[in-house]
């Protein structure tokens, strides 16, 4: 046999053992080391399901993703989480993945009665890290389409009273373009429901390097009765019911000093019914048109152009004790 021939030979034996290490030897090992990571340098409870690795895409998928804070409260868990991975920028000292997708996430975020966020008990403290040297060139990170599919995010409040849970369903979202080197802002689109009722949608443009973001926020149909509980007990008073519809515009600039703007927004709060703690009606009416707010954080400017109360009603009473 020629050496032709037998180089031939052991480039097909290669190919064929870096295929069988990577489509059957590689997941298992690849699920222990993320078990074992995780709970080592997070102190967080991971299970998978099972773990996927196609060597000649460069890809991974994690399936039925679980994972558990030091007080084995739930924390995050997805159905599906697919990466895929671009091999040569890393000669460039760039981690570039194609596509890193999010199927059916959920996310369990509870504040507890001390009044401490439960999700920052698995956040390891940080260290100072050696910045580098002048002509040191620093890793990029980069990830040309993200999405999350159909996620929910649970929140639960407990220094109130009266604990409650509530919950953001149906998240939508794609980001495309994401790099931590400076360059176009990226296009942006976000969707969701609270608690089932109504749409809000953010769609726009954003830039990480440096921090912008440039687009409109859209309200439709959202019903403001589940939202009313972190002020009523605030207040003293409850939202019975009203239906908030609308728009503005946002403006996010963070490259001297972190600015916001909002501008053209327009929104109208419909068929509401504010009560008192005994439930007796306060305040009624058929609509509350607002223009605006006009906001801008460095300019410490706030302006709302133009506010129209149609068909309210005030019910006053009072007490025999005066």
């Amino acid at each position: 046999m020629s050496r032709w021939k037998w180089a031939g030979v052991a480039l097909v034996s290669l190919f064929v053992i870096y295929c069988v290490v990577g489509f059957f030897v590689a997941p298992g090992q690849l699920k222990k080391q993320l078990i074992s990571q995780v709970k080592e340098q997070a102190g967080v409870e991971m299970t998978l399901g099972r773990v996927k690795v196609n060597p000649l895409a460069l890809s991974v998928t994690l399936e039925q993703v679980s994972t558990k804070d030091r007080e084995a409260r739930d924390l995050l868990a997805a159905e599906r989480i697919y990466l895929n991975l671009q091999l040569w920028p890393l000669l460039a000292k760039t981690i570039r993945l194609r596509h890193m997708t999010l199927d059916q996430p959920n996310l369990n975020l509870i504040l507890t009665a001390q009044g401490d966020p439960h999700w920052l008990d698995s956040v390891p403290p940080s260290t100072p890290s050696n910045e580098p040297a002048d002509d040191e060139k620093p890793w990029v990170f980069q990830i040309d389409q993200t999405q999350i599919n159909n996620g929910l995010v649970r929140y639960t409040d407990q220094p109130h009273p009266e604990s409650y849970a509530t919950e953001i369903g149906g998240l939508n979202f794609s980001l495309a373009g994401l790099t931590t080197q400076a360059g176009e802002p990226a296009p942006v689109s976000m969707v969701f429901a609270h608690e089932g009722q109504g749409e809000v949608k953010l769609d726009g443009s954003f830039a990480l390097t440096p921090l912008t973001f440039d687009g409109q926020l859209r309200v439709t149909d959202l019903q403001l009765k589940p939202s009313w509980r972190y002020a009523r007990y605030l207040h003293g008073i409850a939202l019975a019911s009203g239906t908030l519809n609308g728009s503005i515009d946002i403006a996010l600039d963070g490259r001297d000093s972190v600015n916001v703007v909002t501008s053209a927004g327009s929104w109208t709060l419909a068929d509401a019914d504010m009560t008192l703690a005994d439930g007796s009606s306060l305040l009624t009416f058929d609509q509350l048109a607002v223009s605006g707010p006009d906001f801008s954080l460095a300019g410490r400017e706030l302006v709302i152009p133009r506010v129209v109360l149609s068909n309210g009603a005030i019910n006053l009473t009072r007490h025999p004790d005066g």
